[in-house]
């Protein structure tokens, strides 16, 4: 089987195959079927193929020329702007007799695999959350002319809290790509574990922001939108965290200790306050069970689920490709 690999390896332009070709292959030197996963597995870990289990449908026949392609990632840096490259750029970045422009969907498939790029539905570019160019950060003053940290009652006015348990390194940059190139908004300042947006044609924005030692994420939005912008950015924030399988609580800044002292950290209304208040048909909860805030001032639309927004199906990546019918002959 080895042998019959690296003949395989020399009859094809670049050493990479579909999953169903090379299982036939494995079954032609007599393994049987049912024991194939195991036989790719062991090759793998003895460094004769690559075989991922992010990306099952592709095989890799010599394990140097993927350690190339993983190490070009620092070559696409100095062709980034605002963390997006253009599908053309990679005719300069890969050398096109290693890496043949017919085979570039497939590669950008891989890397998407190793989540070090996102492709965007309907662009001609590529998102590299990692890449995406940080300001120097402002300063407290600075950042308040930027951002009123109060809040504003002329305008509608959301929030939300997210706790993480863990919070992954790229996992900020990859929510505000998904805001920028998914959701329209436009990227107006952007500096370590923070971002102001603002969307085109309106008047609303959106402040996002992590606090690192507090392992949160910090989500306001404001103008005439902003019920409807939340919910959609909502949906995006819980969406990417079951995705990363990260564990996460919801929490409600409370508008009665925005109001009462402008800087100080708000009391945070768990979840299970509202669905206490719904339950019971109350149209308030109690910032630490003494003041009465009303649940239009908190909630978008002043209801808990509702039914103005409909869920989407997500889409399974691999509908882009079709990888059983890869072949190079």
């Amino acid at each position: 089987l080895e042998e019959r690999t690296r003949l395989l390896r020399n009859l094809m332009k670049v050493p990479m195959t579909s999953y169903k070709r090379f299982r036939q292959e494995v079954i032609a030197c007599g393994i049987k079927e049912e024991d194939v996963n195991q036989c790719l597995k062991w090759m793998n870990n003895a460094g004769i193929i690559v075989w991922f289990r992010s990306c099952p449908s592709l095989v890799f026949l010599e394990p140097q020329w993927v350690c190339d392609l993983i190490s070009s990632f620092n070559d696409i840096k100095k062709y980034v702007t605002q963390g997006m490259v253009d599908r053309q750029e990679f005719l300069q970045i890969w050398d096109t007799d290693k890496y043949p422009e017919k085979y570039h969907e497939y590669i950008i498939f891989l890397l998407e695999r190793f989540e070090l790029l996102m492709r965007l539905e309907g662009k001609t570019k590529i998102f590299f959350p990692e890449l995406l160019e940080e300001e120097a950060t402002p300063s407290q003053s600075t950042l308040n002319m930027m951002w009123s940290p109060g809040y504003e009652m002329e305008v509608p006015e959301f929030r939300r809290v997210w706790n993480f348990h863990f919070i992954p390194p790229s996992m900020f940059a990859r929510f505000i790509g998904k805001l920028m190139y998914t959701m329209s908004w436009e990227l107006q300042n952007y500096w370590k574990n923070g971002a102001i947006l603002s969307k085109p044609d309106t008047q609303d924005t959106c402040f996002f922001k992590i606090e690192p030692n507090d392992r949160a994420l910090q989500i306001t939005v404001r103008g005439e939108s902003a019920a409807s912008e939340l919910l959609s950015i909502i949906e995006m924030v819980n969406t990417t965290a079951d995705q990363l399988h990260l564990n996460t609580q919801t929490f409600i800044p409370c508008t009665h200790c925005l109001l009462l002292e402008e800087g100080k950290k708000p009391y945070l209304f768990p979840y299970s306050d509202f669905e206490t208040a719904e339950s019971e048909n109350k149209a308030y909860v109690f910032c630490q069970g003494e003041v009465a805030v009303k649940l239009r001032a908190l909630l978008p639309y002043g209801t808990l689920y509702p039914e103005d927004i409909e869920e989407e199906e997500e889409e399974e990546d691999d509908d882009s490709l079709d990888l059983d019918d890869f072949d190079d002959f």
